[in-house]
């Protein structure tokens, strides 16, 4: 039997000092390259051994004294369970596109009705959307709009998504065809999907957040309804979300044979759904919403919307944005509010319960690096 060479003792003992530098270092990667933490003002890595905290809203370890937090501040941080949010972050800026006064000046809008519109107001038309993401920043954030034509107001949509206060935008009656390219529209950070009619009516689009687990469902969707359904896991929770926009012109029997169809078949893969969009059906009068009403029967839905959606001038206030869902205890925080975007339409939204991964997973992050720590003291041992 062949025994191996013997190494020589001078090699053992600058190995064992190069090893022992690493761990000292407290960043020790298998793979180095780019800082896999930079910090949100000075950009240089925050290293396990750096104190510093995380933004649970963009998401940048900040080094304390980048964050002008004291020691003292830290330790209390570090034993609190609230989120900590940078002032970045916390002073909602925008760009000169959407407002141009600071939101100090800012006053909250009046949603009774459509004709509070925010032109030349200079008043935050998403306030109550930061300040519920605010509230809420792990769990899933959804929206509706009905823009009536998106070509020319998708710039004023666009702050909440460049700022991730929503993880699902929908948005109806696009009115697009394939001569808009997606990149007019694309957002970093989210995926966009569309299901166009024409530039001149219908169509819908939706923005997901590119690091939550969802696929669209290309084979539950149905071809005679303008839909878009996609299937997210919260928490190991699946979802199905079914994002539809019925225009007025559709017969009530195809509009009811086909949600039928539809969500018949989404229920046979996923016991928990929502139906989100503008379907035209007034839940205010009884005698409009009772086909829909029918099928929130047979599915065991509800409508979470309780206030009227749509102003239009010269029509009584109506309810035809919706919210259905077979799990009501697991939403929370639904809003319904006026933007101004779109002429008669009101933005809702609603909150699920399930945590999305907006934040850096710090424990795994600390078991990897003490399990790659003890794995370098072995070799120190055995060098």
């Amino acid at each position: 039997m062949r025994c191996p060479p013997s190494i020589p003792v001078e090699f053992k003992q600058r190995h064992h000092r190069l090893l022992i530098l690493l761990v000292i270092s407290g960043d020790i990667s298998l793979n180095p390259g780019p800082a896999k933490h930079p910090c949100g003002h000075c950009y240089k890595a925050v290293a396990k051994n750096h104190r510093a905290v995380l933004c649970e809203a963009c998401n940048y370890w900040w080094h304390i004294k980048c964050a002008n937090i004291s020691p003292t501040s830290y330790n209390v941080l570090c034993n609190s369970e609230e989120p900590w949010l940078c002032n970045d972050c916390n002073s909602f800026k925008f760009t000169n596109s959407f407002f141009d006064i600071s939101l100090q000046n800012s006053t909250c809008m009046n949603t009774s009705n459509s004709s509070s519109s925010t032109e030349g107001s200079g008043s935050d038309i998403f306030t109550e959307l930061r300040e519920a993401r605010k509230k809420h920043i792990n769990n899933f954030h959804i929206c509706h709009l009905n823009i009536n034509s998106m070509r020319y107001k998708f710039d004023e949509l666009k702050p909440i998504l460049l700022d991730k206060i929503v993880d699902c935008l929908i948005i109806s009656e696009t009115k697009l065809d394939s001569s808009f390219k997606d990149s007019l529209f694309e957002v970093d950070g989210y995926k966009l999907q569309r299901r166009d009619r024409t530039d001149h009516g219908g169509g819908i689009a939706t923005f997901m957040r590119a690091d939550i687990p969802a696929r669209r469902r290309l084979d539950i969707e149905c071809k005679t309804l303008e839909n878009i359904v996609y299937e997210i896991t919260l928490d190991k929770t699946k979802w199905l979300i079914y994002a539809i926009y019925r225009p007025p012109s559709m017969a009530n029997n195809i509009f009811y044979d086909s949600i039928n169809i539809l969500l018949d078949k989404g229920s046979k893969f996923i016991e928990n759904y929502m139906v989100i969009g503008d379907l035209n059906y007034d839940f205010m009068v009884k005698s409009k919403s009772q086909i829909l009403e029918d099928i929130c029967d047979i599915f065991d839905l509800s409508n979470i919307v309780k206030k009227p959606t749509c102003y239009m001038k010269g029509y009584e206030p109506s309810l035809v944005d919706v919210i259905l869902t077979n799990r009501t205890t697991l939403c929370f925080k639904t809003l319904n509010f006026n933007t101004g975007v779109s002429d008669c339409h009101h933005m809702i939204s609603t909150f699920i319960k399930g945590h999305t991964p907006n934040c850096v997973n710090t424990k795994k992050v600390m078991l990897s690096k003490a399990k790659l720590l003890q794995n370098v003291h072995l070799i120190l041992i055995y060098t």
